[in-house]
């Protein structure tokens, strides 16, 4: 979604059809339950879509920093990064401590 402008965009069917492709195990391994997840994910972000867009401007330049995303990536089998299993522990320590601040700083509900 980084690469998007707009979460309209991101939404956009040509988006997700370059996400939704012969990468994602899901729709490989599993179709129904790949296409079950990802209509429940554009779903969910339909719902949310003027408080998403807000976020993502907000968020954007936080999420380019260096390193921010080394932690997700890592935690997200989907991802082909190199992982070294003996590092899970601490990546783990890491990427909930990092979901922890951004839910402190940017969690607001607004429903």
């Amino acid at each position: 979604m980084l690469g998007q402008k707009t979460a309209a965009q991101a939404l956009a069917p040509e988006a997700l059809r370059g996400i939704l492709d012969a990468k994602c195990c899901e729709l490989l391994r599993r179709p129904t339950m790949g296409i079950n997840l990802s209509a429940a994910s554009v779903d969910g972000a339909s719902l949310f879509l003027p408080v998403l867009q807000e976020k993502l401007e907000e968020l954007a330049p936080k999420l380019q920093e260096e390193g921010f995303v080394e932690k997700f990536q890592f935690m997200n089998l989907a991802r082909e990064v190199d992982r070294d299993p003996a590092d899970a522990p601490e990546m783990c320590k890491r990427y909930l401590k990092q979901v922890k601040r951004l839910v402190r700083d940017h969690g607001e509900w607004h429903g």
